[in-house]
């Protein structure tokens, strides 16, 4: 029952998970960065219809909350564009990007942090003291 269930540590397929998940873990990684690492030493992948299979399992948490982006502009990620993707990436193309935010929410979030720039502790005290005398 549950003990076929269960990951086992060992297994390829496992470790290939922890090395997409790292990579994943990033704010924003290329799809192209993903595909060579599945490729090289110890995975070696080859480009055929089972690795295709297995890049999709692999990134398959990527189809739902994440976004793709070619640098300019930002999408909504779903799992018919994320197969897209796959197999550009596996033909070689480069340059999309797997994130968790949009373009739009980060350049928000640069925004923010340009209005909130966090103020020297020197000058904390150094305005502190002079309202205290």
């Amino acid at each position: 029952g549950a003990d076929k269930l269960r990951l086992q540590p060992d297994h390829p397929v496992t470790r290939m998970q922890l090395a997409v998940n790292e990579l994943l873990s990033r704010d924003s990684v290329a799809l192209d960065e993903v595909w060579d690492l599945l490729q090289a030493p110890p995975f070696g992948l080859p480009p055929s219809p089972i690795a295709i299979a297995l890049f999709g399992l692999l990134l398959r948490e990527c189809g739902s909350g994440f976004y793709y982006s070619d640098g300019v502009t930002s999408h909504s990620l779903d799992l018919t564009k994320l197969a897209q993707l796959i197999k550009e990436a596996m033909d070689g193309k480069v340059g999309k990007m797997l994130q968790r935010s949009s373009q739009e929410e980060r350049r928000f979030c640069e925004l923010v942090r340009g209005i909130f720039v966090p103020v020297e502790p020197a000058l904390v005290y150094s305005t502190k003291a002079a309202l205290d005398a």
